[in-house]
């Protein structure tokens, strides 16, 4: 019996960050134009923009990194995951078609990756995971499959 089980990358948390800043920079940019041309609505819209942000920053992205978790047990994959939308996806090796793993630039810049488990029906993606976690845990599930 394989007992594993892993949370999301350290580093996760930073690149969810960088993430957030990267989407909310547009939202203020367009709040400035705003905030120029008609005062009181560019405020309130700034301000909303400013509060949707900082939550996002020191509420949902330590949450997220708490909360998700990938645990191999007793034949079955475990994914749990999400702050205000919490979801468990359970998967038998058996239904495991593929399993890879894949990094984008800014990942690679973290040392994070994405495995994507696919089983018979839609592709599983798990983002987020430390490079070794990720290698393992792939490991893991092909043994899983075929022991």
């Amino acid at each position: 019996m394989i007992f594993l089980k892993i949370t999301l990358g350290k580093a996760s948390v930073p690149l969810l960050r960088t993430d957030g800043t990267l989407a909310a920079v547009p939202l203020f940019f367009l709040c400035g134009i705003l905030l120029s041309v008609s005062p009181l609505p560019g405020f309130i819209l700034s301000m909303i923009v400013a509060l949707l942000y900082l939550s996002f920053l020191f509420y949902y992205v330590p949450h997220l990194y708490r909360y998700s978790l990938v645990r191999l047990e007793s034949g079955f994959l475990f994914w749990r995951s999400g702050v205000l939308f919490r979801f468990t996806t359970v998967l038998r090796p058996e239904h495991i078609l593929t399993v890879s793993v894949s990094q984008t630039p800014l990942q690679r810049m973290f040392g994070l990756c994405t495995l994507t488990v696919q089983p018979v029906g839609s592709p599983v993606r798990i983002r987020q995971l430390s490079r070794r976690d990720a290698l393992l845990l792939k490991e893991q599930i092909a043994e899983a499959r075929h022991g």
